[in-house]
């Protein structure tokens, strides 16, 4: 049986102890978990609009369980980023305020798309006036994970860096 013994060094007796035992959820914890938030949003935005192309309702479903999936999944990558942070990036960084800012409006985006979508569940069916600006805001968040995601990317395989070997030719 695994045991993992939480006490730490130097004062901090769950993190040190943590890190000890996992050391990995040090620096890829959260490039695990904030993949989830990426790929529902993306999915939001394309099951949307091949229900436009198709007229498929179950596409427009579909788009919208993805987005309840982003909304779901994001705070758990808002939360890895910031430990994330704090453990590797001591200080603040221009990039990571960035990055942190888009973050919070990306959940905030997709809260409200959710909730739109769920108290009119033919906002996309009826796609005229106002109902525009749902389609509108799918687009932004799609647009949004992409730049944020760019941006945490950088921090961790930046362009300047060399390739890693990979040992084929």
């Amino acid at each position: 049986m695994l045991t993992v013994n939480l006490k730490g060094l130097e004062g901090e007796p769950h993190r040190e102890g943590l890190l000890q035992a996992c050391p990995r959820f040090r620096r890829w914890l959260h490039p695990a978990v904030v993949h989830f938030p990426i790929v529902f949003m993306w999915a939001t935005t394309f099951f949307a609009l091949i229900y436009l192309y198709t007229g498929n309702q179950s596409f427009e479903s579909t788009s919208f369980h993805c987005l309840g999936g982003g909304v779901l999944t994001t705070p758990g990558a808002i939360l890895t980023g910031r430990a994330t942070h704090r453990l590797n990036f001591p200080g603040e960084n221009g990039t990571i305020s960035l990055e942190r800012r888009l973050s919070w409006l990306l959940l905030a985006l997709a809260v409200t798309a959710f909730a739109w979508r769920a108290a009119n569940p033919r906002v996309l069916l009826e796609l005229k006036g106002a109902n525009f600006l749902y389609l509108a805001l799918l687009l932004a968040l799609t647009t949004l994970v992409t730049v944020t995601s760019y941006f945490g990317g950088m921090l961790t395989y930046p362009l300047e860096a060399t390739p890693p070997e990979t040992g084929v030719s």
